[in-house]
């Protein structure tokens, strides 16, 4: 009885079956490859790969293996870029459809290091499965990154390019040189803190920047960007970064904490998700008190880099301070400080240095180049204007006993009058000297390649807004005064006031191309919306002429209507949200009071 030929096993495996951890098929004895010749083995052959032998061998015995998050013991399989994206194999003809993960992958961070993941990929789906994304490329030369499960590496670096060129000058909560190197070093292989910024940062790239998520979803070569909508992209992003941490996350904590919940706070915001947005605030509001960065005495110790970040970080929640201040009218909302806190604040040694971050280094800064400004200049001048809308900026660090302030208007409402006229007349002169490039009438590029003239176009459209849209705020807490018996306080004088905020408003958003106006997000379209609503109760008065705090005239009436209607126009390009404006109205249900009928 003649005997079946049998297969060889080569005594040293192809790549392509090193791998994926499987014996090397090399056919039948006739056909074992030799020098000089192209033969292939039998799986190389069946899916049409390159079957080389250039891996070296590696080190016989366990292999210690590496998590990404130490915290985490167990962690489930990682999702390899086929089994994620079934659009990985486009352009690739009659190729088998790519099987999904379960939901339980789906949803499981990946925790390993590339070498593990490319081992745990290629071993545990079929063959078939990767010829379509593969092709002709060599397996092992294929990388898998923890951010994988969100797109692809290539694409996840040119989102992060648009933070830093769009999006950094306006929420500067990296240190760009630093974080460029530790990105390039791909430290998101080895940090979950790390990995967790990246996902935020391309979060909130694509909350503030709608028009680049269509770009994002066209990119081309490579697997496009799976999600379908803005906020289905935000979710992956943050139910990930939740499933990063650990049990003893918070046992730990330091800045990039901290600016993952800033930036998810204001990431949810984008959208609408109001109840989200103030969660993450608050978050990021108790990391930034256990962080002490109201406090310039706990600064030292700390590196030169971690300084200006920290002060940054510090403006940043004093923002969010002077904005529930001025419009949290329920008071449900934590705040960041409090007055007798504010009171006891040198707040001029909490701003950052002048300078950019390329001239800060771990243990020195070095000077500013030229005498022009920098991106950190506007950040100050806007930091001031905040800090004028509490306080004289010119305050002495003692301050008197009984100082008035906004957020305590029922101890005296005539010492409380006084302080909102001179908060009032303070901000409205503040911005009258600034660097040419910071003026509300400096021309903006004509083209987007001017990176640092788009990026001065952005900042000064988010300071002048906000220098009006204090100053509209104000007048709202003055009108609210019962009594208002002189000249300085007459409804008249406030109309005039609204019509001029109005109009600088209106010259400003149509002197400053859209595309530098959209990093600022819904924030800078709520602050609009909030001076166009002071036109429209001042109309409102007048549409009832025979009540008695109607002055206006009908010029005057007519002008107001015209403002509102072209902020409206404007308003409906800028306001981008999911989801209805809700942030002044209760959007939260107590289920605790649930009655059953």
């Amino acid at each position: 009885m003649p005997s079946t030929p049998r297969t060889t096993v080569a005594s040293k495996a192809c790549d392509a079956c090193r791998t994926r951890k499987v014996k090397c098929d090399l056919g039948r004895p006739a056909t074992i490859p030799t020098a000089g010749t192209d033969a292939r083995c039998r799986r190389c052959t069946r899916l049409d790969l390159i079957c080389t032998f250039d891996r070296p061998s590696g080190h016989r015995g366990p292999r210690r293996k590496r998590f990404l998050n130490e915290t985490l013991s167990v962690a489930a399989p990682p999702i390899s870029p086929v089994a994620i994206s079934p659009a990985a194999n486009v352009g690739v003809g009659n190729s088998p459809t790519v099987v999904a993960p379960s939901s339980h992958a789906a949803s499981t961070p990946i925790l390993f290091t590339p070498e593990h993941q490319r081992h745990h990929a290629f071993s545990t789906a079929s063959p078939d499965q990767y010829h379509g994304y593969l092709g002709q490329q060599h397996l092992s030369s294929i990388p898998v990154y923890p951010t994988d499960g969100l797109c692809a590496r290539p694409l996840v670096r040119i989102i992060i390019d648009d933070y830093l060129r769009l999006v950094y000058p306006l929420v500067p909560v990296v240190h760009k040189p630093s974080f460029q190197q530790a990105l390039s070093q791909d430290r998101d292989v080895d940090s979950s803190v790390f990995l967790s910024l990246l996902l935020a940062i391309c979060s909130i790239t694509v909350g503030l920047m709608p028009s680049r998520f269509a770009a994002y979803r066209a990119w081309q070569p490579g697997p496009p960007l799976r999600f379908e909508g803005r906020e289905e992209m935000m979710n992956y992003c943050y139910n990930t970064i939740i499933r990063l941490r650990g049990p003893r996350y918070f046992d730990e904590i330091n800045f990039e904490k901290l600016a993952v919940s800033y930036i998810l706070a204001v990431t949810f915001f984008q959208i609408g998700d109001q109840n989200r947005s103030r969660m993450m605030e608050v978050e990021a509001m108790q990391l930034g008190r256990l962080l002490q960065l109201h406090k310039i005495r706990e600064y030292e110790g700390l590196s030169c880099v971690e300084k200006q970040l920290r002060k940054k970080g510090f403006w940043l929640l004093f923002y969010a301070y002077v904005h529930s201040e001025l419009q949290n009218l329920r008071k449900e909302r934590l705040s960041f400080l409090d007055a007798s806190m504010l009171a006891s604040l040198n707040l001029e040694e909490l701003l950052p240095l002048d300078v950019d971050d390329e001239q800060i280094e771990e243990d020195r800064v070095l000077p500013k180049p030229g005498d022009g400004p920098c991106l950190t200049t506007a950040f100050i001048i806007h930091s001031r204007v905040f800090w004028a809308a509490l306080r004289p900026i010119n305050e002495q660090q003692q301050p008197p006993q009984e100082p008035p302030c906004i957020c305590r208007p029922w101890r005296n409402r005539a010492a409380q009058i006084t302080h909102l006229r001179g908060r009032l007349h303070e901000i409205k002169y503040m911005l009258d000297v600034l660097p040419a490039e910071l003026m509300p009438w400096a021309s903006s590029p004509a083209g987007g390649d001017d990176i640092l003239g788009c990026q001065f176009a952005s900042l000064r459209a988010n300071l002048h807004v906000t220098h009006l849209w204090l100053q509209s705020i104000i007048l709202d807490q003055l009108e609210a005064d019962p009594h208002k018996e002189d000249e300085h306080s007459s409804s008249s004088n406030y109309f005039v006031q609204r019509e001029d905020i109005a109009r600088q408003l209106l010259h400003l958003l149509h002197a400053i191309p859209e595309r530098d106006i959209e990093p600022n997000g819904l924030h800078l379209a709520f602050k609009v919306r909030d001076i166009a609503v002071g036109l429209l109760d001042d109309e409102t008065d007048v549409a009832t002429p025979n009540t008695p705090s109607s002055q206006r005239t009908p010029a005057s009436a007519k002008r107001a209507a015209a403002y509102i209607d072209e902020l409206t126009r404007i308003l409906a390009r800028l306001d981008r949200s999911e989801q209805a404006n809700i942030v002044n109205l209760q959007s939260w249900v107590d289920t605790g009071r649930m009655r059953t009928i």
